[in-house]
C-alpha cells in the first residue's frame, strides 16, 4: 500500500519503499502515522553510499531526508564508519561512528546527542554480530513508547537469542514475506 512515507522514500530514491527495493515504509507508516508530529529524536545507523545501494541514482543519506521530511518536528541523527557518507543540514547530523564498537555508540550518544531516541533504526552493516552489538548499546536510549528497529535481518534466531538474553522481547515481522531479506526485528519500549 502507498503511503506518504513510501512516497518519500520514493522521492529521495531509498530503497526502503517497495517501488526500490524494500516494504518497510508502509510498515513504518503504520507505526507512527497517528504521531508524525510528536516524534522529536531520531537515529540512523547507516547513511549509504551510492556503491552499496541497489538504487540507480542513489542520494547519499537518502532516508535521513526522508525521515526529516516524514517528521516535521525530529532532529534526525545519523551513525556511519565512513567519512565520505556523513550528511550535515539543517536538522540531520551524522557521525563517524562504528556499529560494532559499543564504547564508540555510548560514547556517542552520553557525548553528543543525549538520550530519549523516538526511533532508533539499524541499517548499518546487517552483520547480525554488528546489529546485536548495536541494539545492546543502544536500545537503553529508546525512550518509553519509542521502537528500536533492525531492518535487513539475515540471521533473525541469532539476533533475538541474543537479545533475550538481555530481557529485550523483539519481534520478526515480514513485511514482504516472499522476500526473506526484507525481515525486520521490533522492539518496542
Amino acid at each position: 500500500m502507498e503511503t506518504p512515507l513510501c512516497a518519500l522514500a520514493l522521492k529521495y530514491r531509498s530503497d526502503k519503499c517497495p517501488a526500490l527495493g524494500h516494504f518497510y515504509t508502509s510498515f513504518y507508516d503504520h507505526l507512527f502515522s497517528n504521531r508524525r508530529n510528536e516524534v522529536k529524536k531520531v537515529l540512523e545507523i547507516g547513511v549509504g553510499y551510492p556503491e552499496t545501494m541497489p538504487v540507480e541514482n542513489y542520494l547519499v543519506g537518502a532516508s535521513l531526508f526522508m525521515w526529516r521530511d516524514y517528521f516535521p518536528n525530529a532532529e534526525i541523527f545519523a551513525i556511519d564508519n565512513r567519512a565520505d557518507a556523513q550528511v550535515q543540514t539543517g536538522r540531520i547530523k551524522s557521525f563517524i561512528v562504528d556499529q560494532s564498537n559499543s564504547s564508540q555508540l555510548i560514547d556517542f550518544v552520553d557525548r553528543i546527542v543525549g538520550k530519549d531516541f523516538d526511533l532508533i533504526v539499524d541499517d548499518g552493516s546487517h552483520k547480525a554480530d554488528h546489529q546485536i552489538v548495536s541494539a545492546i548499546a543502544l536500545i537503553p536510549y529508546v525512550k518509553a513508547g519509542g521502537y528500536y528497529i533492525i531492518e535487513d535481518v539475515s540471521e533473525p534466531d541469532k539476533v533475538v537469542n541474543a537479545l533475550s538474553e538481555f530481557g529485550h522481547k523483539c519481534e520478526v515481522v515480514h513485511p514482504d514475506p516472499k522476500a526473506l531479506d526484507n525481515r525486520l526485528i521490533v522492539i518496542s519500549k
